[in-house]
């Protein structure tokens, strides 16, 4: 994870009120050392002094000291925090993150709802937005997405009516993450056989009370938290092994896919440049599925050179897709 992302995450983290500690959890969570996370601490509470303060704590034994970073007004102060982004930082990007992948009701919803459309309006001689940088969910959704965080807060069980395909009754479900990604909102649960999945919200009918009325122990859950580093989109598939494929993009598109340019993946990595003016470039993948449809987008500027596996499916979907015109004389 890049430096702005584990600071935007520890920036937001501090704005719904939690107070953080230099230690190993919460440095392996973000894979880096405590003592990288303590310089990010100290810069947030340079850049925002008059909001993010730092306390001493003493240890049982009195024999150490922690040091304790937390918000003066957490809610209060996210506000200050946007405009600050907005008038000061060229990465605007920390404010569509923010309503993304963390709480898409503060643009949609309550008190702060109209000063953070002030603040981007304010822009709006500068900037123009064309795609919503959230999912707009209907009022029953909003009500599901309501519940669904307040389970998730408390560890606690749901039944949960999915309608995908068809309707599925998930009975005594732990719900643990409410993730952004493809502009829409899915919820990450474990059902009652102990599976992982993804479930996008608005295929989400009903949240009923579980028959088991006790939370779950958050500790036995911590073996996904680096799977949610690790995920790409909702096809990325829990624990299963991580494969490479080296793909090659044209001279005609190889400047989309240089080093110094914004990756379409997480997983992406440069390789390197060809004397053809063609570029290589290494993306990871838990199933075909996850990275296909964008290498389809491309075509024929992008050729997956290895795995001879993902080839070959790729070559039986564009057959497929090439035989169904034939056979309609299209």
């Amino acid at each position: 994870m890049t430096k702005t992302k584990i600071i935007y995450n520890l920036m937001y983290r501090l704005s719904q009120g939690e107070k953080l500690s230099v230690n190993t959890l919460l440095a392996d969570e973000f894979d880096i050392s405590t003592k990288t996370l303590r310089r990010h601490l100290d810069e947030i509470r340079e850049d925002y002094s008059d909001i993010v303060t730092v306390e001493k704590k003493s240890s049982a034994n009195h024999q150490r000291k922690s040091y304790i970073y937390r918000a003066i007004n957490p809610r209060e102060d996210l506000a200050t925090t946007l405009k600050f982004f907005l008038e000061n930082r060229t990465d605007l990007g920390w404010v569509l993150q923010l309503l993304q992948e963390k709480d898409s009701t503060l643009a949609t919803d309550g008190k702060y709802s109209e000063e953070i459309k002030k603040l981007i309006s304010q822009e709006s001689d500068v900037f123009i937005f064309k795609s919503t940088p959230f999912e707009i969910l209907d009022s029953k959704h909003q009500k599901i997405f309501s519940q669904l965080k307040s389970a998730i807060k408390n560890s606690l069980y749901r039944t949960i009516i999915y309608n995908y395909m068809s309707k599925e009754v998930l009975i005594d479900t732990k719900c643990l993450k409410l993730i952004f990604t493809q502009n829409n909102w899915y919820l990450a649960i474990e059902d009652s056989n102990e599976t992982f999945r993804l479930l996008r919200v608005s295929f989400i009918d009903e949240i009923k009370l579980s028959s088991d009325k006790s939370s779950y122990h958050k500790s036995k859950l911590e073996k996904y938290e680096k799977h949610y580093q690790n995920i790409q989109n909702a096809m990325t598939l829990y624990n299963k092994p991580i494969q490479k494929a080296l793909c090659k993009a044209s001279p005609r598109v190889a400047i989309y896919f240089k080093e110094h340019m914004k990756p379409f993946f997480s997983s992406q990595r440069y390789i390197k440049i060809n004397s053809d003016g063609s570029l290589e470039f290494e993306l990871s993948y838990t199933q075909p599925i996850e990275i296909l449809p964008f290498i389809k987008q491309w075509l024929p500027d992008i050729k997956v050179l290895e795995p001879s596996s993902l080839v070959d499916v790729l070559k039986q979907d564009i057959l497929k897709a090439s035989q169904d015109y034939i056979d309609k004389g299209q």
